[in-house]
């Protein structure tokens, strides 16, 4: 449950005409893939939840700062990805590779903290992020993970990071499991041995029955 801000720290924008569908997952689990071909069938802008210049610095922060630092730095990616986000729901429907459920996932991951102590931090400022229309938790077995990473042409830092360690993968996939199941938006959906095209069918005709139940 979220609070409210003082009116002085209120989003500037809140006027809303478009969309907001909000895609999370792993890394590897095909958001990427499925936020391109989901802009193209919704006439959609995309965002990434921490945005360039800022993401670029996510790997230094994560190995030089300490828990606090990491929190303040994803927090303020988060608030800067918000103010993008309402500008373009002014005009049009918006597509997130990933949101805040990442946000919150990974930091918990990172720091090997409880995921209840680190959504009690974000929680007083969640109310200044536009609430996804639909978020769209994408499952993926740790095995297709591995193998997906594997066949990369060239490994992020979050890939290197979550296979170095063993036992990580797995704990992820259950942090956003534990994420969701707090997420009123949320709708998990299994990935393995579809396509693409098969998920980003299913996803399209969810939310058009969303809109539907909405009017």
């Amino acid at each position: 449950m979220t609070s409210e801000l003082p009116a002085c720290y209120q989003p500037p924008i809140t006027g809303r005409n478009g969309i907001l569908l909000a895609l999370e997952g792993i890394s590897g689990s095909g958001k990427s893939t499925l936020t391109a071909l989901l802009a193209e069938r919704l006439h959609a802008e995309t965002l990434h939840v921490i945005p360039q210049p800022l993401s670029s610095l996510i790997g230094y922060i994560n190995d030089h700062g300490g828990a606090l630092t990491q929190f303040a730095f994803h927090l303020a990616g988060a608030l800067d990805a918000a103010d993008s986000a309402r500008h373009r729901l002014v005009s049009g429907n918006l597509i997130a590779d990933r949101w805040i459920g990442s946000v919150v996932v990974n930091h918990a991951a990172v720091n090997n903290l409880d995921l209840d102590v680190v959504i009690a931090m974000f929680n007083p400022h969640l109310s200044y992020l536009p609430r996804p229309d639909l978020t769209v938790y994408l499952e993926t077995s740790e095995k297709e993970i591995r193998h997906r990473m594997e066949a990369r042409p060239g490994r992020a830092a979050t890939d290197r990071f979550l296979t170095r360690r063993p036992s990580l993968l797995g704990h992820v996939q259950e942090l956003y499991r534990l994420f969701a199941a707090t997420d009123p938006t949320a709708v998990p959906i299994a990935t393995d041995e579809r396509t693409p095209e098969e998920i980003a069918t299913e996803i399209h005709d969810l939310l058009e029955a969303h809109r539907a139940a909405a009017r």
